[in-house]
């Protein structure tokens, strides 16, 4: 009586332990991966599938950074205090192109006065200049400029973060930065702002005024 209820429990236990083995095959069988977004490198994404495939790559012009294309930042372009002690120009890109030292530091986008120094306050001029019409130019794109019963045909040649090259009746000009002039003929560019986003979609153009020689 003894050896067959034994028997019996060995037959029993054999008959789980198969069983349990027969359930995890099952469940390993049907694939090892949740489907989701995620970087294959630095610079592209992909969807990888429940059986682990990836398909449908995709190309990260910014970078790969936690399963997301990184997006470009965009700052708002002005002086501002950049540190405790330094006021800069920052463009778009968020980069700073111009820096000055404060020596008694930066508030407000302004170098502070020495201490018990008064400013000077101008009286501003009875008189007032003319208003000078501004024109916008942009990369890739060529426009006739009428001046004194001539017209004259401009485009930006190389355009870079604070300079330009300008393209005026096919003469070239140097490296021009803001407030910088370019003549050819009886015509003068002057360079008013430059506006450059190093991204894609980002804009890239000029202001700039027309004068005379």
């Amino acid at each position: 009586m003894t050896e067959k209820t034994a028997s019996t429990i060995s037959s029993n236990e054999t008959l789980k332990f198969n069983q349990t083995i027969d359930i995890a095959l099952n469940e390993t069988a049907v694939g090892d991966c949740t489907p989701h977004w995620g970087c294959i490198s630095s610079t592209h994404k992909a969807y990888q599938l429940a059986n682990c495939t990836w398909t449908d790559s995709k190309k990260c012009d910014l970078g790969c950074v936690d399963d997301e294309c990184r997006t470009p930042k965009v700052c708002t372009r002005g002086y501002k205090c950049h540190g405790l002690k330094k006021r800069g120009l920052q463009i778009e890109s968020c980069d700073w192109i111009i820096d000055e030292d404060c020596e008694w530091g930066c508030e407000n986008a302004t170098c502070k006065l020495k201490p018990n120094q008064t400013a000077v306050v101008e009286e501003p001029a009875t008189t007032t200049a003319p208003a000078t019409t501004l024109y916008t130019l942009n990369a890739g794109t060529e426009e006739s400029i009428e001046f004194e019963g001539e017209n004259h045909l401009l485009s930006i040649y190389l355009l870079e973060v604070d300079r330009v090259r300008l393209n005026l009746d096919s003469k070239k000009s140097d490296w021009l930065m803001a407030d910088n002039s370019f003549t050819s003929g009886n015509v003068n560019i002057t360079v008013v702002d430059i506006l450059f986003q190093p991204y894609a979609g980002g804009k890239q153009a000029i202001s700039y005024k027309v004068g005379g020689r």
